[in-house]
């Protein structure tokens, strides 16, 4: 019991670190969301694996879910076809979904515009490696625990207070912040065992 316990610590601990660093408008969500909001984003997390080949996301369609690069690489594509003003370079390596313009790794994300508004994909991204980890987060999710991404670097919080008494959506009830609690496990401390058994 106890492996299991401190791999799953380990787990949420890789996943709080990836989520942390990924930048929206030109900031991490480490430094917008307090690490209890954080602890919120990585439970809701989805482990998603894709094969080689298998295209994650495909440009043009309507973006509501964001990924991080857990494990293995992705090579993203941009078709141009229809943009008469762009020449590809000649290095350039063309696929059946367009032009490759990235390859991303292990803490690379993308789909980040699915956080913060209805959107169409730029790119389509499409798994390499034999087997490609990531991590997926709605929009939906995002917003009914922490609001919009806008909200939140916009008021009190950007300037670095703490909002009292807002309230917010805990799936169909409203609560009030001012009088939850949110406890992590780190948070604890064991005084005694109680039983086994």
């Amino acid at each position: 019991r106890g492996i299991v316990a401190r791999h799953n610590k380990e787990t949420q601990d890789e996943y709080l670190g990836l989520i942390s660093n990924v930048h929206l408008l030109g900031r991490r969500l480490g430094e917008v969301l307090s690490p209890q909001e954080l602890g919120k984003v990585v439970s809701t997390l989805e482990v998603e694996v894709f094969e080689q080949g298998e295209v994650i996301v495909r440009q043009k369609t309507t973006g509501d879910y964001f990924y991080v690069l857990s494990e293995g690489q992705v090579d993203v594509f941009q078709d141009k076809a229809g943009d008469p003003a762009y020449c590809p370079p000649s290095e350039a390596v063309v696929g059946p979904l367009g032009i490759k313009v990235a390859t991303l790794t292990r803490g690379d994300y993308f789909g980040e515009k699915a956080l913060l508004a209805d959107d169409v994909r730029q790119a389509s991204c499409v798994a390499v490696s034999s087997r490609v980890v990531c991590l997926s987060l709605s929009r939906d999710d995002f917003i009914a625990m922490l609001g919009s991404y806008n909200d939140l670097v916009g008021g009190e919080r950007a300037q670095g207070g703490a909002e009292t008494g807002r309230r917010q959506r805990r799936g169909d009830s409203v609560y009030d912040s001012e009088y939850s609690v949110s406890i992590m496990l780190p948070d604890l401390l064991r005084l005694n065992t109680l039983g086994v058994g």
